[in-house]
């Protein structure tokens, strides 16, 4: 099994190379001296930031003269916002606004409230629905004694679940959660071991990432209704920049009907000490040349410079003055 994860791995880094058009090896060579050598730091798991972090090293190398991107992979995204904050001037990263809001929160691991992470630029969405085989299950309140698989323990996923719950007057003694993640949960319920299942799903627009699609194709799948009510609910209760977004029918092909799920925002960040002038041109290589970076996945097809100011669940000031400046100088919104 080690051996296949291991294959599996390597096909991954292997595909990704290729599709960017480069080589890794590349990516990663060492910055010509007074060049600013970033360390755009990934991690194992989250295809979509993968992507998102190598397509913008590598058109950052090479459109940039003073400013160039090495790859350098983690243990992943909280570890990542651990490293930024040590050292402000030569490393970035990629995080969704759950992640960075535990981070910011001081949940473990973090060894106290991370507060000097700044969003540079929106690249993805995210939409995680609670999914069943079962058609009697059609909110909140159905699950009641039932299981559900969540991703794994800390992950805010479980924040998310006990205030919908909660809402409904439902304890953590009247159901069952697991920890097996997206795949072992299409599995596990495919199987009739778990209930329900939460099953992550990204891009721009939102699309269904393989393991939503091979469950599609095995059993008739149902989305459990989501009441905004409880997720706000459920937002007030953790402190967590929760919301609601969707799946929808109209860019799927296959999918029976829109999709509700916790919605997240997919971001580059940076610590709010960078210097102005590298996170500029940072985000001028970006905007200049994101055309060269869309075809790096598939999830980036709907890719838009104003996509880039639309991190949700934070005011405008999660973002780095440098990167107010430079999006509001192009005409770029933020929300409201």
């Amino acid at each position: 099994m080690k051996r296949q994860s291991l294959v599996k791995a390597a096909i991954i880094a292997i595909t990704a190379i290729l599709v960017v058009g480069t080589t890794l090896g590349a990516a990663c060579a060492p910055a010509p001296k007074g060049v600013r050598d970033l360390q755009m730091l990934g991690g194992p798991s989250g295809m979509g930031g993968y992507m998102a972090n190598f397509a913008l090293g590598e058109v950052l190398t090479k459109y940039s003269t003073w400013v160039h991107g090495s790859i350098v992979e983690t243990g992943g995204v909280g570890e990542n916002i651990m490293l930024v904050a040590e050292d402000p001037q030569n490393k970035m990263g990629y995080a969704s606004t759950t992640t960075m809001a535990l981070a910011m929160k001081g949940n473990p691991p973090y060894p106290g409230p991370m507060l000097k992470g700044r969003a540079i630029a929106k690249f993805g969405n995210v939409a995680t629905p609670i999914v069943t085989l079962d058609p009697n299950i059609k909110t909140i309140a159905d699950l009641k004694g039932k299981t559900i698989n969540t991703q794994y323990v800390g992950n805010p996923h479980d924040d998310w679940v006990w205030g919908m719950l909660a809402n409904h007057g439902i304890s953590k003694d009247e159901i069952k959660i697991t920890y097996l993640g997206f795949q072992g949960g299409a599995d596990a319920l495919i199987a009739g071991k778990v209930d329900a299942t939460l099953i992550g799903n990204s891009g721009v627009p939102i699309s269904m990432m393989p393991i939503t699609q091979k469950l599609m194709a095995a059993k008739d799948v149902y989305a459990i209704q989501l009441d905004p009510a409880d997720t706000a609910a459920a937002a007030k209760a953790s402190g967590m920049p929760f919301y609601v977004d969707w799946i929808r029918k109209a860019d799927n092909p296959g999918l029976p009907a829109d999709m509700p799920g916790l919605g997240m925002s997919l971001y580059y960040f940076v610590n709010v000490e960078m210097d102005d002038d590298v996170v500029t041109e940072i985000l001028r290589v970006l905007y200049e040349h994101l055309d060269e970076i869309k075809p790096a996945y598939a999830g980036f097809r709907g890719l838009t410079p104003e996509v880039f100011t639309g991190v949700r669940g934070y005011p405008k000031e999660h973002y780095h003055p440098a990167a107010i400046k430079f999006f509001e100088e192009k005409g770029l919104k933020f929300p409201e």
